[in-house]
């Protein structure tokens, strides 16, 4: 920052010291709003998360049952007819064994199921984010020409007590010291 021989900060620099103050507030806002928005975001999709997990569980429940009633309905039709009651005996006491192979299964069809869920949950979260940032930061070229003027009036309504250049001055001290020795 150059400063005039009052001390005072001459017109451009204060500009510059402007344009960066305006600039901070500017990052300041942005940063709040991006945190809002995060709030936001979490207390909106919180209710979603949950049904929507409970949905799927459902979901990879009934296709388990329905895949289940097709492994026995494609055994059924092959067995002979004498056979058929004998067969549906058995099925409702299924063994141990295949029990836990069907639930480590289940396990792992959940675990993918949440991984595919919070990928399109981040994913979803990052599109909006953006898209909220984007209309943020936007400003239509008529309001930016709008606010430039505007702080074009108020810089140039503001009066400085001294519009004299340094060279000025110093010529006037020279001629004043003159004045005084002759």
């Amino acid at each position: 920052m150059s400063y005039s021989s009052d001390g005072e900060l001459d017109q451009q620099s204060a500009a510059i010291r402007i344009q960066a103050w305006w600039r901070k507030e500017m990052r300041n806002d942005l940063k709040k709003a991006e945190e809002q928005y995060r709030i936001f975001e979490r207390r909106q999709m919180q209710p979603v998360r949950l049904k929507t997990s409970q949905l799927i569980d459902r979901l990879e429940q009934l296709r388990k049952e329905k895949r289940l009633e097709q492994v026995k309905y494609e055994r059924i039709m092959n067995l002979p007819a004498r056979k058929v009651n004998d067969f549906l005996a058995d099925e409702q006491w299924a063994p141990e064994e295949v029990k836990i192979e069907e639930n480590r299964e289940g396990q792992r069809r959940e675990e993918a199921a949440k991984q595919i869920q919070k990928a399109f949950r981040a994913y979803s979260c990052r599109q909006k984010a953006g898209q909220y940032l984007k209309n943020i930061q936007h400003i239509p070229l008529k309001r930016r020409l709008e606010l430039i003027e505007e702080i074009n009036e108020r810089i140039a309504s503001k009066k400085t007590l001294n519009r004299c250049s340094v060279k000025e001055i110093e010529t006037e001290v020279r001629k004043e010291s003159w004045d005084i020795i002759s």
